[in-house]
């Protein structure tokens, strides 16, 4: 998650999932966002939902779990502010982005026990 051990911020740190587009993680511009977000005091976190176009599934619910098991993931770290982790994406990432912002998203995927994500930021999310 960070390159260097300096990197890794204060207590009480906001963080970000970033999603990449609908090619896969390999060859996704989301590494340059989170060296950048990182530079500016944010823990960014790039799960790999999939590797290529090839390996995607058809359905974008189908990695809710994975989403909100970022979210979980990063709200368990004790240098992360739990209730100030966002999550965005481009494309796919933005679809994805916009559906774990419903009511039915978090109940059925998210974690009671850990607040919901605190923003939501798709850019350019296909719409269907």
């Amino acid at each position: 998650m960070f390159g260097k051990p300096e990197m890794i911020p204060a207590a009480g740190a906001p963080a970000v999932v970033i999603l990449h587009h609908g090619g896969g993680c390999l060859g996704s511009q989301t590494p340059q966002y989170a060296k950048a977000l990182n530079a500016a005091g944010y823990v960014p976190l790039e799960p790999c939902l999939f590797t290529s176009v090839q390996s995607r599934s058809p359905s974008t619910v189908t990695y809710l779990p994975q989403v909100f098991g970022a979210l979980r993931f990063l709200a368990q770290l004790p240098f992360v502010d739990k209730t100030r982790i966002g999550i965005t994406g481009g494309s796919y990432g933005g679809v994805l982005s916009l559906v774990s912002a419903t009511d039915w998203a978090y109940k059925t995927h998210g974690d009671q026990d850990f607040p919901r994500f605190a923003a939501h930021a798709p850019f350019y999310p296909p719409c269907y």
